[in-house]
């Protein structure tokens, strides 16, 4: 399994990976229920991208601002940005990076 190391080359993977029923679904769904994929997509990208905390993907992530997160978290950020991508919506990395790392520690407080 081919790891990626920026974030669009990650919507490249899983454009090749999940099938178009999955991508649907994926597309339909609430922003709010994404948390609901994180057993199965989820997985899939915390097992072959997120464990190996030397690869080039992880690493890029934690310069970006991704570092204190848990793994958990970091494959939530990966969903929601892939699910903007598939549904057409606008994807600025850095303001999407923002706005999530805000939303996560509203969560921690």
């Amino acid at each position: 399994m081919r790891i990626p190391v920026t974030i669009p080359e990650c919507f490249e993977i899983l454009d090749a990976v999940v099938d178009e029923p999955s991508k649907e679904n994926i597309r339909s769904m609430n922003e709010m229920d994404l948390v609901d994929l994180h057993f199965d997509l989820g997985m899939f990208i915390r097992n072959n991208w997120l464990y190996d905390q030397n690869s080039p993907f992880v690493k890029s992530l934690r310069l970006k601002g991704l570092n204190w997160l848990h793994e958990d978290d970091v494959s939530l950020f990966l969903i929601k940005a892939y699910w903007r991508y598939l549904n057409g919506k606008p994807f600025d990395e850095e303001t999407f990076i923002e706005q999530f790392l805000e939303s996560v520690t509203a969560g921690y407080s």
